[in-house]
C-alpha cells in the first residue's frame, strides 16, 4: 500500500548551468531522483503528445497489436496479465527517426493518426535533446571531463504508458511494481492530471511525488551506477493508484553503449573503473552484445521464459499479453 509520506524532489534548472554543478551532483549522488525545468519541451507539443498517447490505448486490440515484432531488440505492444493495469508501447531505438517512423507506419490507418505520428515525432525528437542534454550534466556534475564524449550514439527507449485505474476498489493497487531502471537514466513525462509515482526514501519507505506542471522527473539507472562507479545512485520506484482515474507516462530510457568504444576515457573519475578494463563490468546478469548494446539474448530468453508471458495468437486479446524485451530491460519490463 502506498504512505502517505510526500516527498518534494530537488529541482534542477537547465538554464543556470554551470551553477547548478554542484546541487545537481547531490540530486543524482543522493535520491537518484530530480526534476528539471527550463528544459527546452515545448508546453503545446507536451499537451498534444498526452492526448495522442491517450488516443493509441484507445485502438482496437488488433490494431494495437501491429506494433509488435519477435526480434528482441525492437519495441512494440505490450501487456502482461502480471500487472492487470499496465499497458505499454515501446519504441526502440527511439534515437532513430527511422525506427519512430517505423513504428507509427505498424499503426497507421486514418488520416488523424497520420497526424499523430507527426506529434510522436516531433515530441519524441526533443525528447531526446533533453535526455542527452542531462546525461553529459549528470556526468559532469561527477567529475567526468566530456571533451569529444557524447551520449548521442547511445540507444535510447521510449515508452508510452497506460494505468487502467477505473475503481474505488483499484486505489491502494500496484500499477507498477518497485524496481530501478536499468539503463544510465531515464525521463519521465509524468500525468498531472493525477499521481502515482512513488520512490524508495533513505529509510526504505515508498513516498509519493505529487505531479508538478511543466517539469520532467529524471531517475538515475543501474547503468549509471556502474558507469559511475557507484557514486551516481540509481533510484527504487513504483506506481501506485491514487485516484480511480486513468494514468499515462512518457518515458525516455537513456541505456547502454552499443560497444566499448563509446564507454569512456580513461583519467575520469566517473569512468575510469570502465576505461581501465575496457568493458562493461559484470551487473545483474546483463553485459553488452557486439551488434546490440544491452542485455545478452540469452539473458533476455531467460527472462522471457520465467515471465510465463505468451504472444496471444491473432484475435486472442484475453490470452496472456505480449513482451517484447528491448535493450537493457529484458529484466525490468514495465517502468511509470
Amino acid at each position: 500500500m502506498a504512505t502517505d509520506d510526500k516527498l518534494v524532489l530537488p529541482v534542477i534548472d537547465l538554464a543556470n548551468f554551470p551553477k547548478e554543478l554542484e546541487k545537481l551532483a547531490a540530486a543524482a549522488t543522493g535520491l537518484g531522483c530530480f526534476r528539471i525545468v527550463n528544459h527546452g519541451m515545448p508546453p503545446m507539443l507536451t499537451e498534444e503528445m498526452k492526448a495522442v498517447t491517450r488516443s493509441l490505448f484507445k485502438l482496437p486490440a488488433e490494431a494495437k497489436l501491429r506494433s509488435g515484432n519477435d526480434n528482441i531488440h525492437t519495441g512494440g505492444y505490450v501487456s502482461s496479465p502480471e500487472l492487470q493495469f499496465l499497458e505499454s508501447f515501446s519504441i526502440y531505438d527511439a534515437s532513430s527517426m527511422t525506427d519512430i517512423r517505423s513504428f507509427c507506419t505498424l499503426l497507421d490507418t486514418t488520416t488523424q493518426q497520420r497526424c499523430d505520428f507527426e506529434i510522436i515525432c516531433a515530441y519524441i525528437e526533443k525528447l531526446h535533446d533533453v535526455v542527452i542534454n542531462i546525461a553529459g550534466k549528470v556526468a559532469e556534475s561527477v567529475g567526468y571531463i566530456l571533451g569529444g564524449f557524447s551520449f548521442d550514439e547511445w540507444p535510447c527507449l521510449a515508452r508510452l504508458n497506460f494505468f487502467d485505474f477505473k475503481v474505488e476498489e483499484d486505489i491502494g493497487c500496484i500499477g507498477a511494481q518497485p524496481h530501478t531502471d536499468s539503463g544510465f537514466l531515464s525521463v519521465l513525462q509524468e500525468d498531472v492530471s493525477v499521481g502515482g509515482f512513488e520512490i524508495m526514501n533513505s529509510d526504505g519507505n515508498f513516498v509519493s511525488i505529487d505531479p508538478v506542471p511543466g517539469t520532467l522527473i529524471v531517475n538515475i539507472g543501474d547503468v549509471g551506477k556502474v558507469w559511475s562507479n557507484g557514486r551516481l545512485q540509481n533510484v527504487k520506484h513504483r506506481v501506485v493508484c491514487k485516484e480511480a482515474k486513468s494514468r499515462i507516462s512518457i518515458n525516455m530510457f537513456l541505456l547502454a553503449a552499443k560497444d566499448d568504444k563509446r564507454l569512456p576515457a580513461s583519467g575520469n573519475r566517473a569512468g575510469a573503473g570502465l576505461a581501465e578494463t575496457g568493458r562493461w563490468p559484470p551487473h545483474r546478469g546483463w553485459s553488452p552484445t557486439p551488434g546490440g548494446g544491452g542485455a545478452a539474448r540469452e539473458d533476455c530468453a531467460t527472462a522471457r521464459r520465467r515471465s510465463k508471458v505468451r504472444r496471444p495468437a491473432a484475435g486472442d486479446w484475453s490470452g496472456g499479453g505480449i513482451m517484447h524485451a528491448a535493450i537493457g530491460s529484458c529484466v525490468r519490463r514495465f517502468s511509470p
